[in-house]
């Protein structure tokens, strides 16, 4: 361009938007750039998240670019915030992509918005990010609202849009949505790994083999089972029935599957009396164990009560009651006939000893009679007087004499014609 009336080349410079050297050979200015002045320069590019046409001459021409968006042109540009969309150039607000999908800061077509991805929602237009389902639920993929959130398979819940429970170490639920656990059989368990809680199926628990019938145990393993009765309320005995799973596991050194909860029930009034009126609940427990453990000196049945407490910081044990190994009770009881035995035993030997001592007495009673000592003088004799003596036909020498006896009062009045005083005096 050159000013009216020019008369020479030398006065053709660039116009406005074009760049060029010595004036020659000009350039329209690249997209997303602007010449403002005329004559030789370069083009200055247009601020960050702005474009422009080519060839454009003014700062003004700069406008936001797709997913940008500002009040007023040469205003600096911000993106579109997640969950929102701008096709155009220029000034003018981002739109909202619909409910149940997102999208990226700065997007520029509705094909950005992507639906929520399984076990997220969102529920408003125009939401940056999707949200998650509250715990144990999943959803669809798009979903727009928390009650499209549901339970998880091996999670119980009453209602959809709100957490779910992980079905307990002996219970299973296979499909999802809401529902409770069923309880597996004594010999199954329904819980997956710790890395996935939640039993979805019955599987055989720790020495049991499976078979056509079901889950049977293994020959070389016996069965505890025992009645706790702890110190805690059934409420809160539900939300740690996980934490006394462990603790029972590592009181028989076996795996958490081997032990399953047969039922819990409220303490007996008795129970809670003698506490003091704590709440005490009754827990049936079930435990697999191998039988040359259970049966090995040290065995924790022996000791189960203390056994358990030591295992169960957390708890308060009160007692153990209903053991059993195998179906039989423990410790075996001692038979009725073997008690009957005894008690007849220790009444005969009893009998025996009395007869005996009554005999020794006696024995004793007449060998006092028998032993009197040579030439003894009896109570009350007064001196011997020799009547007469001589020779018999066998010469033999005797003698008659005569005594006199002054009985005693503390004498009765037979015992001076006793044999044994007559023969004591003889021998005198």
């Amino acid at each position: 361009v050159s000013p009216t009336a020019s008369v020479a080349i030398s006065a053709c410079v660039c116009p406005l938007g074009y760049s060029g050297t010595a004036n020659t050979d000009c350039t329209g200015c690249l997209q997303a750039t602007f010449k403002p002045e005329l004559g030789a320069g370069t083009c200055t590019a247009c601020p960050s998240h702005t474009t422009s046409a080519t060839a454009s001459p003014a700062l003004t021409n700069c406008t936001c670019l797709a997913g940008y968006t500002a009040a007023s042109d040469v205003i600096e540009c911000a993106a579109c915030g997640g969950g929102t969309y701008k096709v155009e150039t220029g000034t003018g607000a981002c739109e909202a992509c619909p409910a149940g999908t997102s999208s990226a800061d700065g997007s520029a077509f509705l094909a950005s918005c992507i639906p929520c991805a399984a076990g997220t929602y969102g529920t408003t237009l125009g939401v940056g990010a999707c949200e998650t389902c509250p715990a144990g639920t999943t959803s669809a993929v798009g979903s727009d609202s928390v009650g499209d959130c549901t339970c998880k398979p091996g999670y119980a819940g009453e209602v959809d849009g709100v957490a779910c429970v992980a079905c307990d170490a002996w219970a299973y639920k296979e499909a999802g949505g809401v529902g409770t656990c069923s309880p597996c059989p004594p010999e199954e368990t329904g819980q997956l790994p710790a890395s996935s809680p939640g039993g979805t199926e019955c599987v055989c628990r720790p020495n049991y083999d499976r078979d056509a019938g079901g889950c049977v145990l293994r020959g070389d393993v016996d069965v505890v089972t025992f009645t706790a009765v702890l110190q805690i309320a059934l409420g809160d005995m539900a939300l740690r029935r996980g934490e006394y799973i462990t603790s029972v596991a590592a009181t028989f050194g076996e795996p958490e599957h081997a032990v399953a909860i047969l039922s819990e029930t409220a303490g007996e009034t008795a129970e809670r009396r003698r506490r003091l009126l704590a709440d005490t609940t009754r827990v049936e427990t079930q435990v697999t164990v191998p039988r040359e453990r259970i049966s090995a000196p040290g065995s924790p049945l022996d000791t189960l009560k203390d056994s358990l407490a030591d295992s169960l910081p957390g708890f308060t044990v009160i007692t153990v009651v209903s053991v059993t190994l195998g179906g039989e009770e423990y410790p075996p009881p001692f038979p009725v006939g073997g008690i009957v035995g005894i008690v007849l035993g220790s009444l005969l030997l009893l009998c025996f000893c009395i007869f005996c001592l009554v005999r020794v007495r006696r024995s004793g009673e007449s060998a006092a009679d028998d032993t009197e000592p040579d030439a003894a003088v009896l109570p009350g004799q007064s001196p011997d007087r020799t009547v007469s003596s001589g020779l018999t036909e066998n010469g033999a020498k005797y003698e008659v004499f005569e005594a006199t006896f002054v009985r005693e009062p503390t004498m009765s009045p037979g015992a001076l014609h006793s044999p044994a005083s007559l023969r004591g005096f003889a021998r005198g």
